[in-house]
């Protein structure tokens, strides 16, 4: 299956420097074309076939970038430069780092910051700094850097919110405006516009929920401790009873601590990410080089009929057919074979 890629050029035929569009079909190929910004993953929590679409516009320096998804994903990753984002729309719950991400809010990620986002059929905008891009503003630019400064979440202002979506979608209208709308006059004034923006975010108080106790902390490091472990060996065929013991939880608290974190049983969490590794395993092998049958017994499924079952369940396809996409490294996008 093919994206569909817009790219605005120069008008002298240069390389594309504005933007592009681009549609997927496949979770790992959108995640793969944010890399030099945010090196990240994503696992499809919600059941059928996974479409999205991406909208990426470079200013010279200042990115922003326009995500949408109709499934339900888990993305793990760390941020490749300073960056917030903010959510436009949601059909369900979504989670920064395991808290609830409330209406009109922004997440503010120094560089390297660590991250996992829980977003359900969601449309966010996301604007990033390329520091090394703008030298000339490395002193203004510094808070954003700072070891001081605090990530997470903030509550916006409603002039706030109105402003940054305001720049954000005029930044973005430019990939449906003619190769030639974006002077540099026009991209410079873009540019300190949401510079300032960035700023003045990052500055805001964070609006974290206060430290939780009791219950919920026991919950959210009894969640922790049970990624940390599934995550470390897939197809290990540990009981959810072993892993209760190994964490120090009963089995009920277990099952309560990811309905309430996750939204989602620990087997089924387990279950699911299993089915990501192997879809990704499936896309990486040389065509034919290693039956589909023995990368899913090697994940932990020792039942073909109904590995390809839930697979299906969970991709909306059958294991056979996911072969036919193959990412192009160069490119970063899907080609048929």
């Amino acid at each position: 299956m093919r994206t569909h890629d817009e790219c605005q050029q120069r008008s002298d035929g240069r390389e594309p420097v504005l933007g592009w569009r681009r549609t997927f079909g496949d979770a790992d190929e959108q995640a793969a074309c944010l890399d030099s910004l945010y090196p990240q993953r994503y696992d499809q929590l919600g059941a059928g076939r996974f479409r999205g679409e991406m909208i990426r516009i470079d200013l010279g320096g200042v990115i922003v970038v326009r995500e949408r998804v109709n499934r339900r994903l888990m993305q793990t990753g760390s941020m490749g430069s300073p960056s917030i984002g903010w959510l436009l729309a949601s059909e369900g719950r979504f989670r920064f780092n395991r808290e609830e991400f409330a209406p009109r809010s922004a997440i503010f990620y120094r560089q390297g910051s660590e991250f996992e986002i829980q977003a359900a059929p969601s449309d966010l905008i996301g604007l990033a700094i390329v520091p090394e891009q703008l030298p000339h503003a490395a002193r203004w630019l510094a808070p954003l850097g700072a070891p001081g400064a605090c990530e997470g979440v903030r509550r916006l202002p409603e002039t706030v919110q109105a402003r940054l979506q305001h720049a954000a979608q005029r930044a973005l209208a430019l990939l449906d405006a003619g190769p030639d709308s974006l002077s540099a006059a026009r991209a410079g004034t873009l540019r300190r516009e949401l510079i300032e923006l960035m700023l003045t975010v990052a500055a805001l108080p964070r609006t974290d929920a206060p430290r939780r106790r009791g219950r919920a902390r026991t919950f959210e490091r009894a969640v922790l401790a049970a990624q940390r472990d599934l995550a470390a060996d897939l197809a290990h065929r540990v009981s959810i009873e072993a892993l209760c013991r190994r964490i120090g939880v009963s089995r009920r608290n277990l099952f309560y601590a990811f309905d309430e974190v996750l939204g989602l049983s620990p087997s089924r969490y387990r279950q699911t990410l299993r089915l990501n590794a192997v879809r990704r395993a499936i896309k990486a092998r040389s065509h034919g080089a290693v039956p589909i049958a023995e990368i899913a017994w090697t994940a932990g499924f020792a039942h073909p009929s109904r590995f390809a079952a839930e697979y299906r369940r969970l991709f909306g396809e059958r294991p056979c057919e996911t072969p036919r996409r193959v990412l192009d490294p160069a490119r970063r996008r899907p080609t048929a074979d």
